[in-house]
C-alpha cells in the first residue's frame, strides 16, 4: 500500500463523520470529560479510538476532524484532509488563548509595562520551551484576540500553511481551499460566550490534499520574501 493509502484507511477506521446542513459534524466529541469517560464506560466503548490524554492536543483534534499533521514540501508542517471535506463544511476550529487588546500589545509588542500577570505568563511560556513570536494571533473582535502559539493549548489549525492570489501564476492553480470565520462574543443573559474562529471549505477538499488559507497583506508586511 503506499504512504497516502494507508494514511487514509488508517484515518478511516479512526473518524467517525457525518455531514448535515453542509457542516462537518464530529460524532465523536474530544473534549476531556469525554476522553476520559470513553476509557472506563462500557456504553462509550465506540468512542475508544479517540486518542488518550497524553497525545498532544493538536493531534487529538486532527483526529476528531479527520485531519493529517505531517510534513509539507518547502514549507515545514502542514495539515492535509484524511477524508474528503465537501465545499461549505465548516471542519476545524482555531484553538488558543483569548487575549485582550492590551495583553497583545503588552507580551508581543512591549506597548506597555507587563503587570504580575503577563510576567507569570511570560515565564509559562518560556519553561515549556513555548516560542513567543506573536504569529498566531488572530482578531476576533471587540478588543479580543485568539493566540494558537502554545502548542499546550491550541489545536491543528495552528498548522494550516499560506496560499493566496500568487499560486494561480506560479503554479497554475490555486491552493487556497479554506477560509477563517468569527463567531462574535456574545451574552447569554448570565454570561459572556467567548468568540470563536472556524474553517470552512471554499471548495471540495480531496483526500491528501493540503489543507491552505490566505493569511491575508497584513501577515506579510515587511516579509514578503517568506512567501512560498
Amino acid at each position: 500500500l503506499s504512504l497516502l493509502l494507508w494514511e487514509t484507511i488508517q484515518a478511516a477506521q479512526a473518524f467517525s463523520l457525518i455531514i448535515t446542513d453542509g457542516r462537518l459534524i464530529r460524532i465523536h466529541d474530544y473534549l476531556t470529560p469525554k476522553i476520559n469517560d470513553a476509557k472506563t464506560n462500557p456504553e462509550h466503548a465506540a468512542e475508544r479510538t479517540i486518542p488518550p490524554n497524553d497525545i498532544p492536543f493538536a493531534q487529538q483534534t486532527a483526529q476528531a476532524d479527520g485531519v493529517l499533521i505531517k510534513h509539507s514540501e518547502g514549507r515545514g508542517l502542514g495539515v492535509f484532509a484524511a477524508l474528503p471535506i465537501p465545499s461549505g463544511a465548516w471542519f476545524g476550529e482555531y484553538y488558543g488563548e483569548l487575549m485582550t487588546e492590551k495583553q497583545v500589545e503588552t507580551r508581543y509588542w512591549e506597548y506597555h509595562d507587563p503587570d504580575e500577570e503577563d510576567q507569570e505568563w511570560v515565564e509559562s511560556r518560556k519553561s515549556r520551551n513555548q516560542t513567543i513570536s506573536g504569529d498566531y494571533i488572530f482578531d476576533v473582535g471587540d478588543d479580543l484576540y485568539i493566540d494558537g502559539e502554545d502548542t499546550d493549548y491550541s489545536s491543528w489549525c495552528r498548522y494550516i500553511n499560506h496560499a493566496g492570489a500568487e499560486d494561480d501564476e506560479r503554479y497554475g492553480w490555486n491552493r487556497c481551499n479554506a477560509e477563517s470565520r468569527n463567531t462574535p462574543q456574545t451574552w447569554n443573559g448570565d454570561a459572556f460566550i467567548a468568540p470563536k474562529m472556524f474553517f470552512v471549505a471554499l471548495r471540495d477538499i480531496a483526500v491528501g490534499e493540503e489543507i491552505c488559507f490566505d493569511y491575508g497583506e497584513y501577515c506579510w508586511k515587511g516579509r514578503e520574501d517568506m512567501i512560498t
